[in-house]
């Protein structure tokens, strides 16, 4: 007898022997052996957590990940081969998950806005320490959760579509790994052409009801919750600099000559806003929104026009705002109808200015520093601009204005109208045709808000929206240009002829400069703004209410709107887009894609159900794999021109095949398929050996009626044209 002389730390014991693999050959030659039931499901289980582990190198890139990956298939291989658990081996993962769980508790603590990357790290390393105690079918399930745990919450991380490739990828893996799981459960081996199969079946299946809850879901609003996700806390310098910064447009910059933008920046998040600047701003995301309804993205304020340049009169007038809980309570000043409660999260993707962008009827603001800034126009200042990774959230209940309300405003009391005195100061050298204008324009509106909102229509009807106009002239009114000589403009040229012609009809205005509400991706579920939909638009101030928003530009939904806006439906917005791609071919094109479906459903529909319900009635995994064959086979012949007939038995069924001439090379085959179906069938439990046998008889079945097709399909071809002399 021979003596097993291995170390005892690493010595197999006797155990279920559909689960151990032999000795003597490579890691993955071993996997794929037929008398291995578990090789193919741990092969799948590795696929998995790689994949897993690549999403979250993808989110978050840093090298000890793959080396992470590296260690997995180490541990896969070492549970192929250790299949019986040791004491040492315990000792050590036991080790390794007390430190694993100090680690995590420190990254906690360190990143308590948001715990979802740490929680992702952990998930990873569980994986490493989880790959070297795999014997059994068990826990390559519970391999498997832990990965696709880890595939749900690097998803919450990802905001573009290129994670989609690694949910691909998951998927179909995860299709595999079940079916692969199905056949361990009753010990039968994968077959290619099985797989494949119920891989599409399954996969048809759940994309269907995946892309119909998808694209008929509604985007509504979401509950208030009491703790937001937000980056980890920002260091702050030792000196605090409470002005406007931006980056693309430093301080102390030179003031002659004509202005050119940046188009990586926006010129109107500085302390002084010049409209002769040109140049189009690019088309990069600046800043990916999780939001359900479109919004303005206010940032800023300016009061003062020389004719020029709009700057602020009070730039360094700031009131400290200090939270040790990192999150700030924002004052309502307006007086309006509020919505239902919404939360969004702001998520940077370039380099922004230090001004923390905000929503309209904002509440609530979590954001990662214990200190910012509130200027006299109610924007808020980070003390450091706002870097690339950075994210906050703020709820918010949007705010609209009964026009009842609105039209009931009148002029303000003295004490106020002397606050309001900047908000109505007009430049000095306006030309008195502007003036003329903005009261031709209002004869016959009641009240500050008829004379805002018929200039506002006005602009909007007579001026096109145009970025390619040329600067203006030297010492021009550059309002006055706009209006009267140039005659179409961009954003800032219609923002400042609103706050002007208003003010020269007694009604306190601002210009706001901020972001427009971009694009919605169905897809991500983010709104995509990017630097070209910074904007501009215009605040107006009425008695007993405060500042409502207006925008003149063309194009462009009025702000105020925005908040009687209905949820998103991804499924109407895809077919509003492809009807105005497609014309009148949209609904012809729909409707050939619900014939393919319902086409596909049908043709499909057959073979699962039956294998499904003898999977339910069988007593036993033989019987349940015989029946398997024979439905398999039945599929085989009715492609092949042998209808199913459901009263017949496996011998007539086989004389009937014998009768077409596309299926007489394989006759004895199926003859003795059919005798010993009958056998294993209706005899005692059915064999190993013969299961083995009927599904290699099979094979040898669908590989004579291939290889017969092909000849038939050569005779019937025209023979090769002779060579021309």
């Amino acid at each position: 007898m021979k003596v097993d002389r291995s170390p005892r730390l690493f010595r197999l014991q006797a155990g279920r022997a559909e689960e151990e693999g032999p000795r003597g050959e490579t890691f993955f030659h071993g996997l794929l052996r037929r008398d291995d039931p578990l090789g193919p499901l741990r092969l799948a289980t590795l696929a998995i957590v790689i994949i897993a582990s690549l999403g979250l190198f993808s989110i978050d890139p840093r090298p000890a990940y793959l080396v992470a990956i590296g260690i997995v298939a180490v541990g896969s291989w070492f549970s192929h081969w250790f299949k019986r658990r040791s004491w040492l081996v315990i000792l050590l993962l036991a080790i390794g998950m007390i430190y694993l769980l100090i680690q995590h508790l420190s990254n906690v603590i360190a990143h308590s806005q948001d715990t979802r990357l740490p929680l992702a790290q952990m998930l990873l390393w569980l994986s490493v320490l989880n790959s070297f105690d795999m014997p059994r079918r068990h826990n390559l399930f519970m391999a498997q959760i832990v990965g696709t745990i880890l595939v749900i919450v690097t998803a919450t991380l990802s905001r573009d579509l290129s994670f989609g490739i690694v949910l691909i990828a998951y998927f179909v893996t995860l299709l595999v790994w079940s079916h692969l799981d199905s056949l361990a459960a009753f010990r039968s081996p994968p077959r290619a052409r099985s797989l494949a199969r119920e891989v599409l079946l399954a996969g048809g299946g759940v994309v269907t009801v995946a892309a119909i809850v998808f694209l008929g879901l509604p985007r509504g609003g979401a509950p208030v919750l009491h703790r937001l996700p937000m980056s980890g806390e920002l260091r702050l310098p030792f000196h605090q600099d409470t002005q406007v910064q931006n980056p693309g447009y430093p301080a102390g910059r030179d003031a002659s000559g004509p202005r050119q933008a940046n188009p990586d920046a926006y010129y109107g998040f500085t302390d002084a806003l010049d409209l002769d600047y040109r140049g189009k701003l690019s088309h990069q995301v600046a800043l990916r929104i999780r939001a359900n309804r479109p919004e303005y993205w206010r940032g800023m304020a300016f009061d003062h026009f020389d004719g020029r340049v709009w700057t602020m009169t009070r730039p360094d007038q700031v009131r400290r705002l200090e939270s040790g809980t990192l999150d700030y309570q924002l004052p309502q000043d307006t007086v309006a109808v509020f919505g239902a409660p919404r939360v969004e999260t702001i998520y940077v993707e370039q380099d922004q200015s230090n001004l923390v962008l905000l929503p309209s009827g904002a509440r609530e603001l979590f954001f990662p520093s214990s200190l910012l800034y509130r200027d006299a126009y109610g924007s808020l200042r980070s003390p450091v601009t706002l870097d690339r990774g950075l994210y906050y959230s703020v709820e918010s209940q949007p705010m609209y204005w009964d026009r009842r309300i609105l039209d009931s405003a009148g002029a303000p009391p003295a004490p106020l109208a002397r606050r309001l005195r900047a908000y109505l100061e007009l430049p000095a050298d306006l030309p008195a045709r502007d003036a003329a204008l903005a009261r031709q324009i209002v004869r016959g509106a009641q009240g500050p808000y008829e004379r805002v909102r018929a200039i506002r229509d006005y602009l909007r009807r007579t001026y096109p929206y145009d970025l390619s106009i040329p600067h203006f002239p030297p010492k021009a009114d550059q309002v006055d240009y706009f209006l009267f000589d140039q005659r179409r403009g961009y954003c800032e040229h219609f923002a400042s002829a609103l706050a002007v012609l208003a003010r020269t009809v007694g009604v306190p205005t601002r210009l706001v400069t901020g972001y427009a509400p971009g694009n919605y991706d169905m897809f991500t579920g983010y709104w995509d703004i990017r630097t070209a939909d910074a904007h501009a638009w215009v605040e107006a101030y009425f008695t007993g209410i405060g500042w409502v928003p207006f925008d003149p530009t063309p194009g462009f939904a009025a702000p105020a709107e925005m908040a009687r806006s209905g949820p998103t439906v991804p499924g109407l917005m895809f077919l509003s887009y492809a009807q105005d791609r497609l014309g009148p071919m949209f609904w012809a094109v729909l409707a050939a894609l619900a014939a393919l479906a319902i086409g596909l459903a049908w043709a499909f529909r057959g073979e699962a159900v039956q294998l499904r319900a003898l999977r339910r009635r069988s007593t036993s995994p033989e019987a349940f794999a015989v029946s398997r064959a024979y439905v398999r086979l039945l599929a085989l012949l009715e492609r092949s021109g042998v209808p199913h007939r459901p009263g017949w038995s496996a011998r007539e069924h086989a004389r009937a095949a014998g009768e077409v001439a596309a299926i007489a090379p394989a006759v004895p085959e199926l003859e003795e398929f059919a005798a010993l179906y009958q056998a294993a069938r209706f005899g005692p439990r059915p064999t190993d050996v013969q299961v083995s046998r009927l599904e290699s008889l099979l094979a040898r079945i669908r590989r004579r009626l291939a290889a017969t097709a092909r000849r038939r399909k050569q005779d019937r071809s025209p023979p090769p044209r002779a060579p021309s002399r």
